[in-house]
């Protein structure tokens, strides 16, 4: 029997600030690359047995510290972390059928620019989580995080810039390897899920103020 399950994965990129003494004072931007959209296409029992990887997707980030100095005090931006998410529930397809979150894992790994960051191991996807202006981190499991206390970061330049600074992200589907995430036995259909990429700023080594 011939099955083909194509998978959709649309990345909804987002940089969230956790107060606007942040959004006035300093700068982060993430930027999609490369691979916004990540396709599978699972056409043979050792893809459905095995699983799928991509590494198509490469996101650049930029922050800087716009007004050092001014208010005496304010918040010195040091580093981030990069949470992995989704507003869904479930991977959803075009006929109704479902898969589990967890079936898909994302990693990151350095390009340039993030050499002494701290990578974790596959995560698996999870949500749903609610969009909102909370001051506390998205749920979400963390792909990466960088701190680095030597920065402060210069003053109107963007001294880790989209140009310089890429991260790749690698996406897994199927290849979890509790058997309940296996993709063999699914039913047949398009399914897509949006997922996020949240940037959070730190400062002195924890979340800013």
């Amino acid at each position: 029997m011939n099955k083909n399950i194509i998978i959709c994965k649309f990345l909804i990129l987002f940089v969230f600030f956790n107060s606007n003494l942040f959004s006035q004072f300093n700068s982060a931007r993430i930027a999609i690359l490369s691979g916004g959209v990540v396709n599978f296409n699972f056409k043979t029992i050792q893809d459905y047995k095995n699983g799928i990887e991509s590494n198509n997707a490469v996101i650049g980030i930029s922050m800087s510290d716009l007004n050092p100095g001014f208010p005496i005090g304010h918040s010195i931006v040091d580093g981030f972390k990069l949470y992995f998410s989704t507003t869904a529930s479930n991977i959803i397809g075009d006929a109704g059928n479902t898969i589990p979150l967890s079936a898909i894992q994302a990693s990151a790994s350095n390009i340039s620019g993030f050499a002494g960051a701290t990578f974790n191991a596959y995560q698996d996807l999870t949500g749903p989580i609610t969009l909102n202006s909370s001051a506390s981190p998205p749920l979400g499991n963390v792909l990466m995080e960088y701190d680095d206390a030597l920065i402060p970061l210069t003053s109107g330049a963007f001294s880790i810039n989209t140009n310089a600074n890429k991260i790749r992200i690698y996406f897994q589907c199927g290849m979890n390897a509790a058997p309940s995430n296996k993709l063999l036995g699914s039913t047949a259909d398009y399914y897509s899920v949006p997922i996020e990429l949240w940037l959070w700023p730190q400062c002195n080594s924890v979340d800013c103020p």
